[in-house]
């Protein structure tokens, strides 16, 4: 764990966007066609270093991944997140009682 005395340590959680060209690797790599697994790697380490130093040159301390690894054949995909959920989950019923103060004290 990387800790200071001098400065508030600050990072990053979540996905970033992802360079073109990695995107149009990925898109051709889940359309099945064959793509040098060697090429695919090297770009994707690439990318994760730029995106790092990217990071590091806006003053993050800490910097991540910006979620590379899940592979993304577009700009934006829901579904990485969802696991490829093609509708909207079910509604959650929450009752409402849920929302009532019951710290006591509380009314």
């Amino acid at each position: 764990m990387k800790t200071s005395t001098h400065a508030i340590q600050t990072t990053h959680v979540g996905s970033l966007p992802r360079p073109d060209d990695l995107i149009a690797l990925a898109a051709r790599r889940q359309a099945g066609e064959i793509v040098d697994p060697a090429l695919y790697e090297a770009r994707l380490a690439d990318a994760v270093a730029e995106v790092a130093r990217s990071q590091q040159n806006a003053g993050i301390s800490i910097p991540g991944d910006g979620e590379f690894g899940k592979e993304m054949g577009q700009r934006v995909n829901y579904g990485a997140w969802w696991g490829g959920r093609t509708s909207s989950p079910p509604p959650i019923a929450i009752p409402a009682a849920a929302f009532t103060p019951t710290s006591p004290g509380r009314n």
